[in-house]
């Protein structure tokens, strides 16, 4: 009986805390945003394998904060732009990759339980080739972005509340 006042004590406040935290950081998230070539099927195809392969670089680095997140890009800004143009280059396009950061306008986002109002975000922008196609967008932190290899939500607390239950 002890072990699950504990056990109800602890999962309380790591999501009382996670909600709180989770709540500051989604305030100002850190975007990804991937301007496509054209809207040709190929250059849109292109998009999504490019978002792919920055999506598994940057997890890499698995972030704790928007400023771990930030850091790990601006460190790796050279070589998130070598991801891109490499992977344009084996798929054979006839255009390169430009990597951007700054302060762009985002329209609403609804992620189900959390949505981002339109307005002014930081982010990552990948501009392929002349950058007339439909783009796609995520929050990179805190991590929303779905990808080809993980399309789950992957919020810290919810890793914590597994590793609790595996403990008691």
């Amino acid at each position: 009986m002890q072990m699950k006042k504990i056990f109800l004590f602890l999962c309380t406040a790591v999501f009382l805390l996670s909600a709180y935290f989770c709540g500051k950081e989604a305030e100002k998230p850190l975007r990804l945003h991937i301007i496509a070539n054209s809207d040709s099927t190929e250059d849109q195809a292109m998009k999504f394998i490019i978002r792919d392969e920055i999506l598994r670089f940057i997890g890499k680095s698995e972030p704790k904060s928007k400023e771990e997140a930030e850091l790990f890009v601006f460190r790796n800004m050279t070589e998130i732009e070598e991801i891109v143009n490499k992977t344009l280059a084996k798929h054979d396009t006839a255009y390169f990759g430009k990597l951007e950061t700054g302060i762009f306008a985002f329209p609403e986002k609804d992620y189900g339980e959390k949505i981002y109002p339109a307005g002014d975000y930081e982010a990552i922008r990948i501009i392929l080739g002349e950058g007339k196609g439909q783009n796609w967008w995520c929050v990179v932190f805190p991590p929303l972005c779905l990808s080809a290899d993980a399309a789950e939500y992957r919020w810290g607390f919810l890793e914590l509340i597994s590793y609790l239950e595996t403990q008691l």
